[in-house]
This record gives C-alpha cells, sequence and structure tokens, in this order.
C-alpha cells in the first residue's frame, strides 16, 4: 500500500499512530500490559513512537510506519535507508527490549529471518550454518544486515548479538480500515459502559489532551483520569483484573465515609502531613485516637492526597470484611487472586503502593475468629516487609483506637515486636477555631461550657450535634454525649416515623440488633432481613440511621449500635444483676466492644439515679463471672459523678478497703477529679495515705493525683499538704 506524499500522508501518519495508541491504551486497561509511554524522551526515544512494558518487566519499543513511499514491503534494505535497522538495533542491545515496527507493510524477509532466529540450536555456529547458510538469499539478506549493523560474521560473539537482535526485531500489520475500528470499538465495549467511540477518540487523544506525554502511564492512571472525565468501567464476569478490584475498594472506602463528614466537609487535620511523610519513611504507619476522633475522615484525606502524587492506595475497612485463615484467603475475599500485597505489586509498575487497613482494632471486637485475623495482619506486615526490601515501594497503614491498642496483649505485643519498622501518629482533637466556626451558626461557641467544648472537639459527637441542629434549625440542648447521642437517635427515628409506621421501623431496627449481636458483627447482609417491612427499612436508610453498601446494612456509626445495646443492658440492670449478667454474656462474649456498650449503661444508670449506678459499679467489681477489662471500665466511669452523694462515698469506701482494687482507683479515677480528691481528703484518707506512706511511688503517684486538682481545689491541696512533716 503506497502512501501519499504531502500533508495528507502526515495526517494518515498521525491518525495511524493514534489508533495504534489507542489500542495500546485499551490493552493497558484490560491490564495485558503494564505501562505505555507516548513520545519517550533520551535513549529511549531513539527510533521510538510508543514504549509498551510487559508483564515480564521487559520493554517493547513501537515505531509506528503507515507506509514508506511507494513501498509495498519492507525490505531489509528500506530498513536500513529509513533508519529503523540502526536504531532497533540499538534499543535491542540495551537489554531486556524488543522492537516493533508498526505498519500495514508486510516483510517477508525479516519474519522469515527473525522464526529462525527465535528457534535455533544454543550453538551459534550450527545455527548460522544450518539456518542461515543453508539458503543463499537468507544467507545474503543475513550477511547484509550483519554489515550494516557493524557485526562480523565470522566471530562467534557478533553471531549471537546477530541473532539476539533478529529474534527481537519484529515487523507487525496493522491496518486501519473498517475491521480494526470496529475492533478497537468492541475493545472499549467489552472494557466500559457507554458510548465506545467516545471512549476510542478520548484515547487516542489522550496522551497530548491530558499532559501525559513523555510520561509512564500506568493502568491505575488511566483509570483515575478515565473517572475524572466520566466514563464507567464495566463489571465484568470471572474479572481478574486488579484496577476494577482497587476501584471497587476505592468507592467502597468514600461511600462509607463521605456522606456522614461534618457538614458534608473535609476537615484538614495537621496530622496528614505526618503521615504522608510517614508513608515516605517507613514500613508501617500506626494511626492512634480515641473512638470517635476522625481517623477514618483523615484516612480518606490521606487516600484522596497519596492518589494525587500517583500513588496506588488500596483502602479496607476491617469492620466491613471478613479477616480469617490466611492473607491469600483474605485477598480473594476481596477480589484478588492472592494476597493484596503480592497482587498489587505485580500490578503496581513501580508505582508507590500504600495499603490503608482502618480500624485494626475491630478485628479483636469480636471473639470469632479474632486471633486468626490478627494472624493476616501479621502476615500481610511480612509481606510487606519482604517485598521493600527487594526494593518495591510499599507501605502499610493501620488505624486503631488508643485503648485497644493498650488494652489488647496480643496486639500491643505485635506491634512491640515490630517497633522498628513502626510509626506512631497520635491524631488530636479538633482545634478551637475549627469547631467555633462550624457552631457559630447556631449558637456562640464561649457560651458553652468547657465541658461542653470539649466533647465537641471529638468530630463524632460535633458531627452529630451539627445534624441535629441542621434537622432542628437550632442548637440542640446537651450536657453529655450520651445526651447528644440519645437526642440524635430520637430525632433520626421520628423523622422515619414520618415516612412509614413506627412498629415496623421498630421491628427493624431490633432485628438489625439481634443479628448484629447474635453474630458478633457490625453489618449484616440485607438478604438476612427476613419479616420485616422493605418500607421501614427504606425510611431508617434515607434519614440516615443506617446504612447500606455491598448489601450490607449497618449502623451509620458504631456509636449508634453500642448505643442501643447499652440500652439493652441498662433495662436488664434496671430488672436485676442476674439479668445484666445474662446480657453481659460469658467471659468468651465479653470483647472489647462489650466494653463500649457497658459504658453507655453506666453512664444511663448514673443519669437515672447514684444509687443503682453505685450498686451495679459495686456488684460488677466483686463478680467473678466479669472480665478484668470491663471492671477497668467502672473506675473511668466513677469519673462522671460530680456530686459525691451518700451511694457514691460508700462505693469508694469499700474501694479504698481492698487492696485489689485501690491501685486501679488512684491510677484511673483520682487524676484531674477534684470532687473525689476532696471527698478523700475530708474522709481523711490522702492525709493517712502520706503519714504512712513507705512507698515512694505511691507517694509520687499522691502528689501527682494533688498536683492535678490544684487550680480547682488549692484549699484542698493546702489542707492535706501543709500538715505533713517531711
Amino acid at each position: 500500500m503506497a502512501m501519499e506524499a504531502g500533508g495528507y500522508a502526515e495526517k494518515l501518519g498521525n491518525r495511524y499512530e493514534a489508533n495504534w495508541v489507542a489500542y495500546q491504551l485499551l490493552r493497558l486497561l484490560d491490564e495485558k500490559i503494564t505501562s505505555v509511554t507516548v513520545e519517550p524522551l533520551g535513549n529511549d526515544e531513539v527510533g521510538t513512537d510508543v514504549i509498551i512494558g510487559d508483564t515480564d518487566a521487559s520493554l517493547e519499543h513501537h515505531q509506528c510506519k503507515g507506509g514508506a513511499g511507494n513501498a509495498e514491503h519492507w525490505s531489509a534494505a528500506l530498513l536500513y535507508e529509513k533508519g529503523i535497522l540502526k536504531n532497533a538495533f540499538e534499543q535491542i542491545e540495551r537489554g531486556k527490549r524488543e522492537f516493533y515496527v508498526i505498519s500495514p507493510l508486510p516483510s517477508k524477509q525479516m519474519s522469515d529471518l527473525k522464526d529462525s532466529s527465535r528457534n535455533s540450536p544454543e550453538d551459534v555456529n550450527q545455527y548460522y550454518e544450518h539456518q542461515i547458510s543453508t539458503s543463499k538469499t537468507r544467507k545474503k539478506d543475513f550477511d547484509y544486515i550483519c554489515n550494516k549493523l557493524g557485526l562480523n560474521t565470522n566471530n562467534e560473539l557478533h553471531l549471537n548479538r546477530a541473532r539476539q537482535f533478529l529474534a527481537k526485531f519484529h515487523i507487525f500489520p496493522y491496518i486501519i480500515d473498517t475491521h480494526s475500528n470496529e475492533q478497537l470499538n468492541d475493545y472499549a465495549s467489552k472494557l466500559f459502559v457507554g458510548n465506545p467511540v467516545k471512549l476510542v477518540s478520548f484515547l487516542k487523544h489522550y496522551a497530548d489532551n491530558e499532559d501525559k506525554l513523555r510520561t509512564k502511564i500506568t493502568a491505575h492512571d488511566l483509570y483515575q483520569d478515565l473517572q475524572k472525565s466520566g466514563f464507567e468501567a464495566k463489571v465484568l464476569e470471572a474479572d481478574d483484573r486488579i484496577s476494577p478490584i482497587i476501584n471497587n475498594l476505592n468507592t467502597n472506602f468514600e461511600q462509607s465515609i463521605t456522606p456522614y463528614l461534618i457538614a458534608n466537609t473535609q476537615i484538614t487535620r495537621p496530622e496528614l502531613e505526618e503521615l504522608i511523610q510517614s508513608t515516605q519513611s517507613h514500613a508501617i504507619t500506626l494511626l492512634m485516637a480515641e473512638a470517635g476522633m476522625g481517623k477514618s475522615a483523615l484516612l480518606l484525606e490521606l487516600k484522596n492526597k497519596l492518589e494525587s502524587q500517583g500513588a496506588i492506595v488500596a483502602p479496607i475497612r476491617l469492620d466491613r470484611c471478613k479477616v480469617e485463615t490466611s492473607a491469600d484467603s483474605f485477598g480473594q475475599a476481596l477480589g484478588f487472586s492472592y494476597t493484596p500485597t503480592y497482587s498489587l505489586a505485580k500490578y503496581a509498575s513501580n508505582n508507590k503502593i500504600v495499603i490503608v487497613l482502618d480500624q485494626l482494632d475491630a478485628i479483636r471486637w469480636t471473639a470469632a475468629h479474632s486471633d486468626n485475623a490478627l494472624h493476616v495482619c501479621q502476615e500481610i506486615v511480612r509481606q510487606v516487609l519482604t517485598l521493600r526490601s527487594s526494593d518495591v515501594d510499599i507501605s502499610i497503614v493501620f488505624a486503631s483506637r488508643d485503648f485497644d491498642i493498650s488494652e489488647d496483649v496480643a496486639l500491643n505485643a505485635w506491634l512491640g515486636s515490630i517497633n522498628d519498622e513502626l510509626n506512631s501518629v497520635k491524631l488530636s482533637s479538633l482545634s478551637d477555631e475549627t469547631v467555633k466556626e462550624l457552631v457559630q451558626p447556631y449558637e456562640k461557641y464561649e457560651n458553652l461550657s468547657a465541658d461542653q467544648q470539649d466533647t465537641l472537639k471529638t468530630p463524632l459527637w460535633l458531627g452529630i450535634y451539627i445534624s441535629i441542629a441542621l434537622s432542628e434549625d437550632r442548637a440542640p440542648d446537651f450536657t453529655n454525649k450520651l445526651e447528644l447521642v440519645k437526642r440524635y437517635w430520637e430525632n433520626r427515628v421520628l423523622e422515619a416515623n414520618k415516612i412509614t409506621d413506627p412498629n415496623q421501623n421498630l421491628l427493624v431496627i431490633n432485628e438489625l440488633l439481634h443479628q448484629m449481636i447474635s453474630k458478633s458483627k457490625f453489618s449484616v447482609s440485607e438478604a438476612s432481613l427476613h419479616n420485616i417491612s422493605l418500607t421501614a427499612l427504606s425510611a431508617l436508610l434515607s434519614v440516615g440511621l443506617i446504612t447500606k453498601q455491598s448489601k450490607q446494612i449497618s449502623f451509620r456509626h458504631q456509636a449508634l449500635f453500642d448505643y442501643q445495646v447499652g440500652v439493652r443492658l441498662f433495662n436488664a440492670a434496671q430488672d436485676s444483676f442476674d439479668k445484666l449478667l445474662e446480657e453481659i454474656g460469658d467471659f468468651s462474649q465479653q470483647t472489647l466492644t462489650r466494653r463500649e456498650h457497658l459504658k453507655y449503661a453506666m453512664s444511663m444508670l448514673l443519669t437515672e439515679s447514684q444509687k443503682d449506678f453505685c450498686k451495679t459499679a459495686s456488684l460488677l467489681l466483686q463478680s467473678k463471672n466479669i472480665r478484668f477489662h470491663l471492671k477497668y471500665l467502672i473506675f473511668n466511669s466513677l469519673k462522671e459523678i460530680k456530686n459525691f452523694k451518700a451511694p457514691a462515698k460508700l462505693l469508694v469506701d469499700d474501694i479504698v478497703k481492698s487492696p485489689e482494687l485501690l491501685p486501679h482507683l488512684l491510677s484511673s479515677t483520682c487524676y484531674s477529679n477534684p470532687e473525689l480528691v476532696e471527698y478523700l481528703s475530708e474522709h481523711g484518707d490522702l492525709s493517712k495515705w502520706l503519714d504512712n506512706a513507705t512507698d515512694e511511688e505511691l507517694v509520687w503517684k499522691l502528689l501527682r493525683i494533688l498536683r492535678s486538682v490544684a487550680d480547682k481545689k488549692p484549699d484542698v491541696v493546702l489542707k492535706t499538704v501543709v500538715p505533713i512533716h517531711w
């Protein structure tokens, strides 16, 4: 096929290359190759229009030639005349590279030499004697090529270089016609929803229009740009590609967080830059904070920032997926062929990889398979460290609540064992300025008490405050967290009851709670909710009390689930202590998440009656059927007592008399608790301990307690310390 001369030929050439680039980008999206570089620079540029990265880490140099004047085929002489022969030889000699001339013109001459070279004996002399020299024409062609490349056929090393060159030099037939255009459209239609012609057109001009010339384009980069331009990838049956899995993980992660951002805005946290730096310098990053501090929202911001820098991010919420058996089975549950680490490393093509595991503590919240889940996380970390030792740029970020890290023995021991590779980042409360800006439309921040301000510095409670304020068009009245979550629950249920039958709504809520408690899970399959009103389910979803993702139903935030289970424990406690023990469950059911439920129940009891609270607290502390971490909660709950009446004084007196319980009272309850310190001072306990103290550690602990309340109760401190003669 002869190419027309002049400007029209140039236009045809550009169209030819554009079609070929579009085809290669479709192959990239199909993960048949790992990268595409259009118009490369430096040494890569020599004789090359496009570089293809193959899955075996080798490279293909493509030169697009829509024609060669009036020539009907490529000969060795024509290839030399056009400079292609020498350019191809230079690229192939660089190692792990092959060279392709993409053209509608065939070349039987070069094809025969290639086939002989690829199917030749190991001995290069036998190759030359039996596969080249037996044909005068072939020997002539071979000798011509060697001569033009400066190779001596009498030199074994040169012969071998010639053989290697010919084995890796390809004339690849590609014609632009109706059939090839239909093939492009069919390929595009296979991978993406919508008009394939529009997608092919986008891909033809992608490198130029999106400033991607001379840049290695990966499937991940291309998918992101396609999404931004409104193209939607198809979900294919039995799809083993990595890109759709990563996209699905990112979509699920975003959808689980974005709808619940405070006032629909992403609050930038100062710890973001620290996290980014940590992923660059450390294999493992641990983000720690108290419950409700906005860890997930910060991880979403981290994900977006890292992606904007070209990293491949795989965010996974451990509270919403099954983590059992092994890293391979975990990866398969997510859609990978095997473990996420090695799957991502194979796909990444030198991109930075960051695996984000949100809610690390979730694997220990439930008794079922918690040890196996921890082992899976340990296996994934070992794989990350192994890959880094092979110069793969991969790191992992965990997020967990403070309490679970410090109190879970197995989790704490494991993190201690990888301390050299681990960097911890502590997430702080929101600033006064941030909270003030969000609260200001409803009330003056300065008019809130110090306790109320502290409560709203926690993103969870600020978000609930804003949600109520938006719904009621006024600031909600509250004094503590319990009142906020109670107000929010009542507000949302009231809205749902306007849509459908309140009794049906209650049935849905109770069924959800029953399944979550019995299965020790924080989400349940929509299909498992039998004999409920779908209208009621839809109503609860629409008001934001519950959420649905990937056909799994859960409460909008774990705090709502904890609160409702806390209500059950509260009702049981009011019935009898035996009922409370039954509701709490045996040792195997007394997981760390049960602690959150009991915390709500104890707060409700204290609000209802100090007497009931203290009676229940005393029985829990004395019970042999309660695990220590639940008893430890009681010492924290005692901090909520602001007015020491007879029941509270009696409870404290009993604890003081117990050698086992007293140390926990001093360590956990007394610090920054002026009401309790004042009572212990008036009762003479502090002076007695200081007078008779032979334990230096105890003395320092007592002095630290006194110092913590000196600003609020200076008289108590003076009364306690001054009479003592050192």
